[in-house]
């Protein structure tokens, strides 16, 4: 494929990830933008024993075990940490107490790329939860950053957003494109598939 030919490429300044909170849980149904997110990072691994032989040093082959996804989430500090503010903003009747972030539901996330000629590229972490949380406070640094730790049950690798051609006629609204191909279900999506969110091309 010719990249130069097709328009194809991205890069990081072009992202924008939403929480997809999933439903009943007081989050409310509506994607929930990490707008001070400064690094996202996604890892898997997956066990796996070689099969041995009598008289044979190399092995027969390999077992595969259980797929380990995880990563880490960073964002730029405001005013309050990023979970809090979607607390915060959410049912005050389902949250009656400050709820800490490892305490959230499962949640996904939605990762979007626009470039400036309309192409989209998504990827979705499917199903993720929270376990280390570190915040740095530092005189050497003006930015006051968090840093999250989390796991999740599956994810969709970034591809191209099939169909997607964005306009710039209107750029205060946002795009919403349902994918069903190849897109597992998980607590927050619907029947159709997975709710993808394609910000505006300004």
């Amino acid at each position: 494929m010719r990249y130069d030919q097709y328009y194809d490429t991205h890069s990081a300044v072009e992202l924008a990830a939403y929480l997809l909170p999933p439903h009943g849980t007081g989050l409310g149904t509506d994607p929930i933008p990490f707008g001070t997110l400064s690094l996202l990072s996604i890892s898997t691994h997956r066990d796996k024993f070689p099969v041995s032989a009598l008289s044979r040093v190399r092995p027969r082959g390999f077992t595969s075990g259980h797929s380990t996804i995880a990563g880490t989430l960073a964002f730029n500090t405001v005013d309050r940490a990023m979970f809090t503010r979607i607390t915060d903003e959410a049912n005050a009747s389902y949250f009656t107490d400050h709820v800490k972030a490892d305490e959230l539901p499962l949640f996904d996330i939605s990762i979007v790329l626009v470039n400036e000629f309309g192409r989209a590229s998504y990827s979705t972490v499917i199903g993720v939860t929270l376990l280390d949380c570190g915040v740095t406070y530092s005189l050497e640094n003006i930015l006051l950053t968090e840093n999250y730790s989390y796991m999740a049950l599956d994810y969709v690798p970034l591809q191209p957003l099939l169909g997607y051609r964005g306009e710039k006629t209107s750029a205060t609204r946002s795009w919403i494109q349902t994918v069903t191909d190849d897109v597992p279900l998980s607590s927050s999506t619907s029947s159709e598939g997975t709710l993808i969110v394609i910000p505006p091309v300004v």
